[in-house]
Order: C-alpha cells, then sequence, then structure tokens
C-alpha cells in the first residue's frame, strides 16, 4: 500500500498542443504543463547499446501518482519532465481504488527539448535543438 509520504518527486506532466497557425496556414504547437505532482520513483530497468560508434542508454521507471480528474486525463502522448530529462510514457495503469496511478516511462537520459513553463520555477525550460 502506497503511503502519502512515499511521493517524494516532483513531477511535471507536458502536453503538445496546437496553439495557432502562420500566415501559411502552418500549425503551431507549444508544450503546456498540465500538472505538477508529486510522485514516487522506482527505477525498473536500464540498459546501453553501442549502434556507429554511439552509446545508447534508456531508463525504465515506474512513477506512481495520487488519481485525480486530473491525473486520469494524462495521455500517452504527454511528457513526463523530472530530472531535467524527458520522459516517454509507454503505460498508465490503476492501483488501488482509484488511489493511485502508476505510470510506465522511459528515458534516454536526455535534457527536455521542449519549451514550457514548468511550475515553482519561474523560468521558460529553453528549447534544445527543437524545430
Amino acid at each position: 500500500m502506497m503511503k502519502s509520504g512515499n511521493l517524494d518527486r516532483r513531477i511535471h506532466i507536458v502536453r503538445t498542443v496546437q496553439t495557432g497557425t502562420t500566415p501559411l496556414n502552418e500549425p503551431i504547437f507549444e508544450d503546456v504543463e498540465i500538472a505538477a505532482l508529486w510522485a514516487h520513483r522506482q527505477d525498473v530497468s536500464d540498459s546501453e547499446r553501442y549502434t556507429a560508434d554511439i552509446v545508447l542508454s534508456t531508463l525504465l521507471t515506474r512513477f506512481t501518482i495520487r488519481s485525480t480528474e486530473t491525473t486520469r486525463g494524462i495521455l500517452l502522448t504527454d511528457t513526463i519532465v523530472h530530472t531535467g530529462w524527458a520522459w516517454n510514457i509507454d503505460g498508465i495503469k490503476e492501483t488501488g481504488r482509484r488511489d493511485y496511478l502508476e505510470i510506465t516511462a522511459r528515458t534516454s537520459r536526455e535534457p527536455y527539448e521542449g519549451e514550457a513553463v514548468l511550475s515553482g520555477q519561474n523560468r521558460v525550460i529553453p528549447v534544445v535543438g527543437a524545430g
């Protein structure tokens, strides 16, 4: 059984949304924080591969968060931002009786490459290689 004291990591759920169009009718996208949450983090596995003289590293993690109306709206296309890294969501499942959600996510340990104002940081996360 999860206890509130175990929710000791701050994560941000970021969603890419269309905010308008250019004069050429091309969509303009922006990253928007939809929630800042306390979570429990459990690293499940990590791996490294060598490809074309490049080391590819992946970390698979489970984040447990409280189940609320907002958190039940998290999508697989959303991104978790934690420790400065972007985590891609692989799956979301309910644990208990709508008490908690368990999110399985993976990161290649690359910096978050979007641009969103994350609550509690009073700054815009810079765009790194976004296009």
